[in-house]
């Protein structure tokens, strides 16, 4: 049984997805909150697994809320919000899911099913924060390079090679044909085609393109990248 709590400062809002969360069998809402500090309260007494969390709520807003909590056992995140300008924080902060008020039924499917892939025991949630990689080794020909993983903008796969663009804008090609699934198991990655894998601490923005099931995403570098069909959902 996966146990959740539900924050947000609206009664109406929380009892419509309170509901809806425990239609599903595997989902126990062990709480309610209205504001940030009794979330912060209640997540120390009572250690759920996920929170289903508004962002804009009186005095402390929901990403604020994040700043105060310990991160090295932090319960799953799904953020809820009737704002999609959020979208871009909520990838920073390694949310799994970000869903858009009102509720849709099957986005909130989506983002259960989700959730039962990525929950494991909170020490365990843990150990993998602490244990991020600082570096991904790579190689061209027979030199084998390391690259800051807090460097990364973007990968993606170019024919037989990976290209690599990190800090200074650079792109690089290596040979290296698992590097994408290398970053893509790293928290901060996110990958958004089968060929790009973005370091969500560098998105700008993030847009849908008008008429087609596709997205763009804007990064720091100047740089944009491709959202693909497949996964539209994690980004909208």
């Amino acid at each position: 049984m996966i146990t959740a709590i539900v924050v947000d400062d609206e009664a109406p809002q929380r009892e419509e997805l309170r509901a809806l969360v425990e239609g599903h069998q595997q989902f126990k809402v062990i709480g309610e909150c209205k504001n940030a500090l009794e979330a912060i309260k209640m997540i120390n007494n009572e250690h759920p697994d996920v929170i289903f969390l508004d962002i804009r709520m009186p005095e402390i807003t929901g990403i604020e809320m994040l700043d105060l909590l310990d991160k090295t056992n932090l319960p799953r995140i799904v953020f809820v919000t009737a704002y999609d300008e959020y979208a871009v924080e909520a990838f920073r902060q390694n949310a799994i899911d970000y869903l858009l008020k009102p509720i849709n039924k099957e986005r909130l499917a989506e983002a259960l099913s989700r959730l039962l892939e990525n929950c494991q025991p909170q020490q365990a949630v843990a150990e993998v924060f602490l244990n991020q990689p600082e570096f991904i080794d790579v190689n061209y020909g027979k030199t084998d390079y390391r690259i800051r993983v807090e460097d990364f903008i973007y990968a993606s796969t170019k024919g037989v090679h990976v290209v690599v663009v990190i800090a200074e804008n650079a792109e690089h090609n290596y040979n290296s044909g698992d590097t994408l699934d290398k970053l893509s198991k790293i928290s901060a990655f996110k990958r958004s085609h089968g060929q790009f894998v973005v370091n969500s601490n560098k998105i700008l923005r993030i847009e849908k393109v008008p008429n087609k099931n596709a997205g763009v995403i804007y990064l720091c570098s100047g740089h944009t990248v491709p959202i693909g069909k497949k996964f539209m959902k994690d980004f909208f």
